[in-house]
């Protein structure tokens, strides 16, 4: 009969034994119980009977022989069984846990960097506002930022009246490390330029002191704040701070100005790029863009509640659209994360995309393994149901023993995790937002746990009910043999799944490896070896002593203003000539110039130039970088034609070289000895005259897939402005640079070395997205090839042992060795051919996401998918060898007589 209380007849007995008592006491119940009872008092002693069986278990045992039905005991049994098999442990622990490690180290940089909010009150209503200029998309040289442009103080203080905001401030961050502090001219500091309302927008606390008033956004005046790092660093973290006057000057022009200190800011303070130490009202910038309204700031703005992006951007630039400027301009807003994340989102969340499939073929690994070990274990499982072991009781032990493995392969994917993400900052790009936070906490070891419990349980089901499912007779009567062909189809299916996940991998490395392949043959039109590329500061007057700069008296202003001139370059070039002769004087260094911009570290000087012959009115872009002499042999570029500077190229003279794309565009029919002109001031009423004396080789100058620009280098003697210099070394630049860095303080001590790098070292930061997803790629295509080839050797293995006996026979009947193995290899090329098929049209799919991330090659490209599927199919053939090595070395006798 059906009771609600028979599942207690379960506890402490075989099914046999649950079925027989349960037999006895329905026959009892139908012939002596319920013809002389009421129905009522019927159930009630079958009730009791039920209950009183319960019991009785409980509290004597059965009379059959029971194992230990403890979670302890199957932990203890789970143990000693992987004392007994350590490489089965091993394998799964090993496999999962580097499936959990890569998973968990790429978890961790999507968490820091993309899935954490800003640090900001209310960061998604914070939006920046950039100032759009659609006549400089055109331009090749302003073309990257013709959108993200600043905006001017009249158009901030437009934006400040519509409802649309809550509020709108502005920053500034001055990139030039131009500012010193105290008395040592030569103390640089970084300095950021915040309107009253920045810190109040952003919730950014004060550890002392107040925030700047919105009076000092309107007035010059004398306040700063400190960051905290800068007060603990520089004033021992003094708590009577505030009030206290400091001394801020130009490096550049050796102005000392004392400032009051007003504010400390709480710790860890980051808006963009490097933390800044100081921060000013922008009083002062203010007033002159009221006068002069030229575009000096970036926008912030809060948007008020219920407002969305779009309906603010119209409203933006209507009125941007209508401040006062020389040339068109309108307004696009972005919201404060996608201005902080950039470009950075889409190629990590591929990567994260590729770690997840990683860890998909790491667990199908285990999941072959486990069913591998389902099959060897049904003999085991079958006489410990002959002993009365039920089947929830063999589906928890074997649950348990999945928990085992997954708690194991997830403390070592941590660990390995935390090693990994080391590597993975260190590769990082240095504009990755937040990099520098990632880190195995809580909600990785989370992540970690979670992944290795889930896919565990998930891979592990279908071993455990196979095994569960164990026919006791059947199994017994064959003694452990199981040649079943069926039984491997899910072992086949999961090598299958391996091989195309292991393709798409495969295949998106190869895409990005390509990528940086082509990046870094691009001729750089230079040679960056051993050359390193030092930028300086000079804190001293340009014009010497006051005395050499002319009176005025009986000059008109252009005969003076070309006199102080003359006086700077006499006094730059003196300055110069003397740094070069300390710096040839350095052991190892071979050469040395100068240069107003350096290659991959600063940009050169945009100007508008008119060529001979050409009317005023038609004008071309072009880069302008004034070089010393040794410039070109010191950078390895090659002279094309005509000649380069020399010693009678002097003040007053008009002589440049240009680049191989200068004269391609504007002269295609010659450039020496043409003449130009670039103009200058601020309606271009001031020009400079040009003839050219050589044509040099194209540069790349900001990274590998920049277009070559046409520029022209003017020589340092007719025009001051070199703030760089570069050395060339022939040894360690460790040992030589020290000596450098005394050597120009030697020469100059009022010339301050702010940074010292090697040119290989810009070059290789240009390209080090390219890099970071070329190297992480490959590791998981490389890991997911050899997880891939050992899944086929597992599956190619057991099935030759399950055909050992038809192996025998065949070779007791005359077949060779070769044919044994050509049977076994057969095998595994179908297994590969079924994997490629599948994986090919998968792997085409998932390459076109990149798309926009490669250079020089496309998604589509045949010639990858081949070389990606030769691969794979070779490295799975070499793994088939081993199995099919041993099938042919078989020796019929002693198979037949087992």
């Amino acid at each position: 009969m059906r009771h609600p209380l028979n599942v207690l007849l379960r506890i402490g007995r075989s099914d046999a034994e649950r079925s027989a008592l349960l037999g006895d006491l329905e026959e009892t119940y139908r012939r002596d119980v319920r013809p002389s009872r009421s129905w009522l008092r019927a159930q009630a002693w079958y009730t009791r009977e039920v209950l009183a069986a319960a019991a009785s278990a409980l509290r004597d045992g059965s009379a059959r022989p029971r194992l230990r039905t403890g979670a302890t005991s199957d932990v203890r049994y789970a143990l000693r069984r992987w004392r007994r098999r350590p490489g089965f442990a091993a394998a799964a622990i090993l496999t999962l846990g580097l499936g959990i490690a890569a998973a968990t180290a790429t978890f961790s940089v999507i968490d820091a960097v993309l899935l954490r909010p800003l640090p900001w009150t209310d960061a998604e209503r914070l939006v920046v506002i950039h100032g759009v200029y659609p006549n400089r998309r055109s331009n090749p040289a302003t073309a990257p930022t013709w959108n993200r442009g600043l905006l001017s103080y009249p158009a901030w203080d437009a934006l400040r009246t519509t409802p649309l905001f809550e509020t709108v401030g502005v920053w500034r961050s001055i990139q030039r490390l131009d500012t010193t502090f105290g008395e040592d001219r030569t103390d640089i500091v970084r300095t950021m330029d915040v309107s009253s309302n920045f810190l109040p927008m952003l919730g950014v606390r004060m550890a002392l002191g107040r925030y700047f008033t919105e009076q000092e956004d309107n007035v010059n005046n004398d306040s700063i704040i400190l960051t905290y790092e800068t007060w603990q660093r520089r004033f021992g973290a003094h708590e009577n701070i505030i009030g206290e006057h400091v001394q801020l000057g130009s490096a550049s022009s050796g102005d000392r100005l004392l400032r009051t200190i007003v504010g400390v800011l709480e710790p860890g303070f980051r808006f963009e790029g490097e933390p800044p130490e100081i921060l000013n009202p922008v009083g002062i910038a203010a007033a002159v863009s009221r006068q002069y309204p030229s575009a000096t700031f970036r926008v912030v703005g809060r948007l008020a509640p219920g407002v969305s992006v779009q309906a603010a951007e119209a409203a933006a630039a209507s009125i941007v659209h209508g401040s006062p400027f020389r040339e068109p301009v309108s307004a696009r807003l972005v919201t404060l994360e996608d201005e902080h994340l950039g470009s950075a989102r889409r190629p990590l969340w591929l990567l994260f995309a590729g770690a997840g499939l990683l860890l998909l073929i790491a667990c199908s690994n285990v999941a072959g393994l486990l069913l591998g070990e389902a099959r060897a274990r049904r003999h085991e499982i079958a006489v410990r149901a002959a002993l009365g072991g039920s089947r929830a009781r063999v589906a928890r032990q074997l649950v348990i023993e999945h928990i085992l493995i997954a708690l194991a392969a997830s403390t070592l994917g941590l660990v390995l995790a935390a090693w990994l993400i080391g590597g993975v900052i260190a590769l990082a790009p240095e504009g990755l937002p937040r990099i520098e936070t990632v880190t195995v906490d809580v909600r990785a070891a989370m992540f970690a746990l979670g992944a290795g419990l889930l896919t565990l349980l998930v891979f592990g089901v279908a071993p455990a009910l196979s095994l569960a499912r164990t026919p006791v007779a059947r199994t017994l009567a064959e003694g452990g043999r199981d040649g079943a062909i069926a039984r491997l189809l899910g072992q086949r299916a999961i090598v299958i799944v391996q091989i195309s996940l292991a393709l798409v991998l495969l295949t998106g490395a190869a895409l990005f490896a390509e990528t940086m392949r082509r990046l870094t043959s691009q001729p750089l039109g230079f040679d960056p070896r051993n050359v390193t590329a030092l930028s300086t500061t000079f804190t001293g007057s340009r014009f010497g002593e006051p005395s050499r700069l002319p009176m005025g008296r009986g000059m008109s202003v252009a005969e003076r203003t070309e006199a102080i001139r003359q006086v700077q370059r006499e006094v730059e070039n003196a300055r110069i000539d003397l740094i070069f002769q300390h710096l040839s004087a350095v052991l190892g260094v071979t050469a040395a110039a100068g240069a107003s911009a350096v290659p991959f570290l600063t940009a050169q000087q945009r100007l508008p130039i008119v060529l001979e012959g050409r009317p005023e009115s038609e004008r071309h872009d072009s880069l302008r970088q004034t070089v010393t002499k040794a410039y070109f042999d010191t950078m390895g570029m090659q002279l094309l034609s005509g000649r380069l500077f020399g010693d009678g190229d002097r003040a007053g003279a008009d002589a440049v070289v240009v680049s191989r794309e200068f004269e391609r565009r504007f002269f295609p029919d010659g450039a020496l000895n043409r003449r130009f002109r670039h103009v200058y001031g601020a309606r271009y009423e001031l020009s400079i005259n040009h003839h050219v004396v050589g044509i040099v080789s194209d540069v790349k100058r900001q990274d590998f897939s920049d277009d070559d620009r046409p520029a022209f280098y003017t020589f340092d003697r007719q025009t001051a402005g070199i703030s760089h210099f570069l050395v060339r070394m022939s040894g360690e630049p460790d040992g030589i640079l020290p000596s450098v860095r005394r050597a120009v303080a030697a020469a100059s001590p009022q010339t301050v070395v702010t940074s010292m790098v090697p040119m290989e070292n810009l070059v290789a930061r240009s390209v080090a997205d390219e890099r970071f997803r070329a190297m992480l790629s490959s590791l998981f295509g490389a890991s997911a090839l050899a997880l891939a080839a050992v899944g086929l050797y597992g599956v190619i293995t057991r099935r030759a042992a399950d055909r050992r006996r038809e192996f025998g026979i065949r070779v007791a009947l005359g077949a060779r060795p070769s044919d044994v193995r050509e049977l076994v290899l057969k095998d595994a090329v179908h297994l590969i051919v079924l994997g490629l098929a599948i994986g090919l049209p998968a792997a085409y799919a998932a390459a076109q996401l990149t798309r926009t991330l490669l250079f020089g090659v496309s998604p589509s490209s045949p010639h990858v998918f081949a070389l990606t599927s030769l691969m794979l199919a070779l490295v799975a053939a070499f793994a088939s060898l081993l199995p099919a090595r041993r099938a042919g070395g078989i020796d019929p006798i002693s198979v037949l007589r087992t």
